[in-house]
């Protein structure tokens, strides 16, 4: 249901913010921002979250520091959810390496600067993420939520990645864009799924928060050299007469846009590997069996 909310923000947010600007200009958005941070903040106030009634044994005589490492040493000593989130450690450095810093760029690079092109790609990828968050909402996903997690994410990085990088029509970009964002609901509702029946509720703030840290925190590094490595080293390599361009612009083509596609073929490979590779670890295959699930007060079911 998250994934299906964020899709349809996708979807509706640009139209909206083009008739925005049309309207009331740059002075208004930034208002309009103001006014939506504050719904948002009041949401946070009034939406009521359930505490457990059980605290965790010791919690309170626990000094402050361990208080603050609870969530990584929670982690640490759970080696499936240690190796699932080393997982996507890898997997989210892959996809904001190309998938989340130079799509748009690349659309366009390869669409002479077509913002129509760009544009049906970007809605491509909202309402493809709806039907798969419907879809995700309906099934509930596969019984073996690890499959998910781990199998879908293949997918999404062999099919939609790859295609992304060989094409060089919008009918294949568009492709691309709808297998590629169908299966991001599943996977990542499956993922989640893991990690809240494994966590007891009374520890899920402080586990999450460095669970979610610690995934994210080889993006950033992905976001800085995305550019760089298209700018200055792939997309002059895959110009005609380049020095990849007669060894891989078969695959890929030359001239503008054909680095950056080269970029998504390397990232759709490696991404696929990287998700496949938590099937190598019994401790991340089996982490739904030999981990115990938790009900609502922390219990082990």
């Amino acid at each position: 249901m998250r994934s299906t909310a964020g899709a349809a923000a996708d979807i509706i947010a640009p139209l909206c913010a083009g008739l925005v600007v049309t309207l009331i200009g740059i002075g208004g958005v930034m208002v309009v921002d103001v006014v939506t941070f504050c719904i948002a903040m009041l949401a946070l106030f009034i939406v009521h979250l359930p505490r457990s009634d059980k605290p965790i044994a010791t919690e309170a005589s626990e000094p402050f520091w361990q208080k603050l490492t609870a969530g990584l040493r929670f982690i640490t000593v759970r080696r499936g959810l240690l190796g699932l989130l080393i997982t996507y450690v890898g997997i989210n450095l892959f996809a904001a390496l190309t998938y989340f810093a130079i799509l748009p760029p690349m659309i366009l690079a390869r669409t002479g600067g077509s913002e129509l092109a760009l544009a049906s790609v970007q809605g491509m990828l909202g309402g493809a993420a709806l039907v798969g968050g419907l879809v995700m909402s309906l099934w509930g996903g596969p019984r073996r939520k690890i499959h998910g997690a781990l199998g879908f994410t293949a997918v999404s990085f062999l099919l939609g990645d790859f295609l992304f990088g060989v094409g060089r029509r919008l009918p294949v970009g568009l492709r691309a864009a709808a297998v590629s964002s169908f299966f991001i609901p599943l996977l990542v509702g499956s993922y989640r799924a893991i990690w809240q029946v494994k966590v007891p509720l009374a520890m899920q703030g402080r586990v999450f928060a460095v669970q979610v840290a610690l995934q994210t925190a080889t993006m950033p590094l992905g976001y800085l050299l995305a550019g760089p490595l298209a700018d200055h080293l792939l997309e002059p390599a895959m110009m005609p007469g380049g020095a990849l361009a007669g060894a891989l612009g078969w695959l890929v083509g030359t001239g503008p846009g054909a680095g950056m596609g080269l970029m998504f073929v390397v990232t759709a490979v490696l991404g696929c590997l990287m998700s496949l590779s938590g099937y190598l670890l019994p401790d991340v295959r089996e982490v739904e069996i030999r981990l115990p699930d938790y009900d609502l007060v922390g219990e082990v079911v």
